[in-house]
């Protein structure tokens, strides 16, 4: 993860850095430029989550520094590569995540939507497991008679706020790179339908955690970082 961190740096900077040195063409002063609606976005790293979704938004840019944007993400791609020895039987996953987010950009002398900016963001994330485990019956000091199959269904709720700082740069005529980090916390319920596999999962009662998966409620410390892709929606 730290490398993955250290790549997001590197690209948020070379990327508007480069864009910037081929620019020397003619700027026109910011009233003379059309005024964007909307901006239609990707966000390529949800795709590596702990739960793996395909993540698009929309941001909607009134008239003055603030916006509005919202995104959802769906995902059933099985597991990123970062699973838990819990998670590693788990057969089916579903996962659906929501981000809603009021933004105030800063700069009085940059059109908006560039430039930096604070936001406040509420998240919202289900994922729903199913799969069999095998677990052992009729057991005597660690040897069993037999062991059995049974299925076994997993939700898990997730409600969380971050407080965000980004900077959104132009890297082509409509393409735009918003780069961001913030900090916040979320609760987290976890739901079991066969409470007799509980004792099988790991205790992550801790408010460092990053992924719980064993039944309970948990308050947690979140982290943000990340970028995404934006395509620029002019008014007609």
């Amino acid at each position: 993860m730290k490398k993955i961190g250290i790549l997001i740096l590197f690209f948020c900077w070379y990327l508007p850095a480069s864009a910037q040195s081929l620019d020397t063409g003619y700027k026109p002063k910011l009233d003379s430029l059309p005024k964007p609606l909307f901006i239609i976005k990707w966000a390529p790293l949800g795709i590596i989550d702990f739960d793996p979704t395909m993540q698009f938004g929309l941001e909607y840019l009134p008239s003055g520094m603030w916006s509005v944007q919202q995104e959802v993400g769906y995902g059933r791609f099985g597991y990123s590569g970062f699973f838990t020895p819990d998670e590693e039987d788990m057969q089916q996953k579903e996962v659906w995540r929501f981000r809603t987010e009021a933004r105030k950009y800063l700069s009085h002398n940059r059109p908006k939507p560039t430039g930096a900016y604070l936001a406040f963001e509420v998240l919202y994330k289900r994922v729903n497991y199913k799969g069999n485990e095998e677990i052992g019956r009729n057991c005597v000091n660690g040897r069993c008679e037999y062991r059995e199959l049974v299925q076994n269904k997993i939700f898990k709720d997730a409600l969380g706020f971050h407080i965000k700082f980004g900077v959104q740069t132009r890297i082509g005529k409509r393409a735009l790179l918003d780069c961001y980090m913030g900090i916040g916390g979320r609760n987290v319920h976890v739901k079991a339908t066969n409470k007799e596999l509980e004792e099988f999962w790991k205790d992550d009662h801790t408010m460092l955690v990053a992924n719980p998966q064993r039944p309970g409620n948990y308050g947690l410390v979140s982290g943000n970082l990340g970028f995404k892709l934006g395509y620029l929606l002019y008014k007609q």
